[in-house]
């Protein structure tokens, strides 16, 4: 099993891929159309990022090519997201948010993605 590595943002268009154990920079990935990342999430084996360009990015780890992306929905800069479980719905979701005063919610599907365990009350 390969070590997680710590993905980190900048202002300058760059993620950095870093090693917490040496605190080496193992890789960096620029876009040429990502601008400022508010924030990386790790999702399903993918590294998922919001940036100002109004966009959310699909990264593969491994590789670091970007898997897909996320760009007709938000129309300012897509600030935060959150990755959670909706019980109810029996399903994973990413809602992402936006300047642009918008949530939108996504429904991740994975087969490396399983319910979590259910609360166990003492």
């Amino acid at each position: 099993m390969e070590e997680p590595m710590v993905w980190a943002g900048s202002e300058d268009k760059t993620i950095f891929v870093i090693d917490p154990r040496t605190l080496n920079i193992i890789n960096t990935i620029n876009h040429p159309e990502m601008l400022m990342i508010n924030s990386l999430k790790s999702i399903a084996n993918s590294i998922w990022s919001c940036s100002r360009d109004s966009s959310i990015r699909m990264w593969d780890p491994r590789t670091y090519e970007c898997k897909g992306v996320l760009d007709q929905y938000h129309t300012d800069a897509v600030t935060d997201a959150v990755f959670c479980f909706n019980s109810r719905k029996v399903r994973w979701e990413f809602w992402s948010a936006s300047y642009d005063k918008s949530i939108c919610i996504w429904v991740v599907s994975s087969d490396s993605l399983q319910p979590p365990p259910p609360n166990i009350s003492v």
